[in-house]
């Protein structure tokens, strides 16, 4: 015999509750047996935290930093570097929170369905090549920009001559001992090279990174919603 609209809703209920009980004990197992504060990050959280991070990205300031700088161009190397330190702490962070969907998705493999299975490979997948996206075409021009490779040069060579006898002024006799001094140096026409770069790429960098994360935004609603229909589908198998 069917169920009733009331005895469904009750149903769902019921299996909602379970759900969010389970959710909560999840979440105190480190809490309880270790006396650590500790909660695994839910779907949403890490969707939210996502969000938090497009409201930092930063803007592109309309100077000749931005798109219309060229090498023969005069350019804010010290604005340029902090664009380049903003977008490093999100890429960092992104990939770190990117790092806690797993623990937030996890079931043990006999407890999802097949379907199941689908979604969270789909998930997985769309998170890693969004980080392999921003990786691959942003991380080299912010290296290059904060932390320009540097060579060891000698700077100058330092030459004392020791004798044998304190009483003998002959050079002839005399131990000379070289030393050598190095400093760090880097090219300085690839280092303002490599700002001109950024400089020239921001609009597109900050575009791109954007719109990896309104990427795994809509793969993060999509997945929700697939588990949804995933979990109803069940009950009514059930019933």
């Amino acid at each position: 015999m069917p169920l009733t609209n009331k005895k469904r809703k009750a149903a769902d209920a019921k299996a909602a509750s379970t759900t969010e009980a389970n959710n909560k004990k999840k979440k105190s197992i480190i809490a309880t047996e270790t006396s650590i504060e500790f909660s695994t990050y839910t779907l949403e959280d890490i969707r939210q935290k996502v969000i938090d991070l497009c409201k930092r990205m930063p803007t592109v300031p309309n100077d000749e930093f931005g798109h219309k700088a060229t090498p023969k161009t005069a350019i804010n190397e010290p604005l340029i570097k902090k664009f380049a330190s903003e977008l490093q702490f999100i890429m960092e962070e992104f990939n770190l929170i990117s790092g806690c969907v797993g623990a937030a998705t996890y079931k043990w493999g006999t407890d999802r369905s097949g379907a199941a299975d689908q979604n969270l490979t789909l998930l997985v997948g769309e998170f890693s090549s969004a980080q392999d996206t921003i990786s691959s075409a942003v991380s080299s021009r912010l290296s290059n920009v904060l932390a320009p490779m540097v060579e060891l040069v000698v700077d100058k060579v330092i030459v004392t001559k020791d004798g044998d006898d304190d009483n003998n002024d002959n050079d002839a006799t005399k131990k000379e001992t070289r030393q050598n001094v190095y400093i760090r140096k880097g090219d300085g026409d690839f280092i303002a090279l490599c700002h001109t770069i950024l400089a020239r790429n921001a609009v597109m960098i900050r575009q791109l990174m954007l719109s990896q994360f309104e990427k795994v935004l809509k793969c993060i609603k999509d997945y929700l919603k697939a588990q949804k229909n995933d979990n109803q589908a069940d009950r009514g198998f059930a019933y």
